[in-house]
């Protein structure tokens, strides 16, 4: 009986381990690669040229303002609702606090929402957002 179970461990383990994980990066990459953002191109060369600098950034207005309606104004918002310390409802409510957002998105033990972590693609946005610059538009 003890072999029959230490087969059966030994096995789970290997099937386990030889399952592909992605990288967090890879993960990353692949959410934000899923998006559909504009794409924004250098003023270099002439008009209709390729020149390979082509740049995708996260904006308030494009993205972060749906992911704040779709998933923190339930609370965030005025008058605030079930406990919630202060509004979401704007650039500025939303930029000053990026940080805060950000740490509370991605805690396990005390996330925001309190219902439970978003989904990976959705916080890899919210971070990108911040690592372009907190762009508003």
């Amino acid at each position: 009986m003890k072999i029959k179970y230490l087969v059966y461990t030994l096995t789970l383990i290997m099937a386990l381990y030889s399952c592909s994980n992605e990288s967090q990066e890879e993960l990353r990459a692949q959410a934000l690669a899923d998006l559909d953002l504009p794409t924004g191109e250098e003023e270099e060369g002439e008009p209709g040229e390729e020149n390979g600098n082509e740049t995708n950034l996260i904006t308030y207005d494009g993205e972060i303002r749906d992911i704040m309606l779709n998933n923190c104004n339930r609370c965030h918002t005025i008058p605030l609702a079930f406990g919630a310390p202060f509004p979401l409802l704007t650039f500025n409510d939303v930029s000053s606090r990026a940080n805060r957002i950000i740490a509370r998105m991605n805690d396990g033990s005390n996330p925001m929402p309190p219902s439970g972590l978003l989904p990976l693609n959705i916080r890899v946005v919210v971070e990108q957002w911040r690592e372009d610059g907190l762009l508003e538009n």
